[in-house]
Parts: structure tokens; sequence; C-alpha cells
């Protein structure tokens, strides 16, 4: 670590968020990445599926 007296007082600041708006972002970051990773899989599988298409033509 480079400093470790920064660190220390960026992980005090930490401990001073309560645990239910730890819950809360980790909920709101779960869904995004979620839902993220639906939207490219399924844009991926359209992308998959028009690419079969064309070749049975």
């Amino acid at each position: 670590m480079v400093d470790p007296i920064w660190f220390a007082t960026r992980m005090q600041g930490v401990a001073l968020v309560p645990e239910s708006s730890w819950w809360l972002l980790g909920a709101i970051v779960s869904l995004y990445f979620g839902a993220r990773h639906h939207v490219k899989t399924s844009s991926f599988k359209n992308k998959s599926q028009q690419r079969s298409r064309l070749h049975r033509l």
C-alpha cells in the first residue's frame, strides 16, 4: 500500500455508512449488472438468429 494513513481514513468513513445502505447499494448494483447481462445476451442471441436466417435463404 502506498499510503496506509490515507487508506485508514477512507475506511473509517466507510465504517460510518449504515448497513441498510450497503444492502440497498448491493441491490441496485446487482439489478444494473443483471439487466446489462440480460440485454447483452439477448442481443447476441438475436444477432445469431438473424445470421442463421440469412444463411437459410
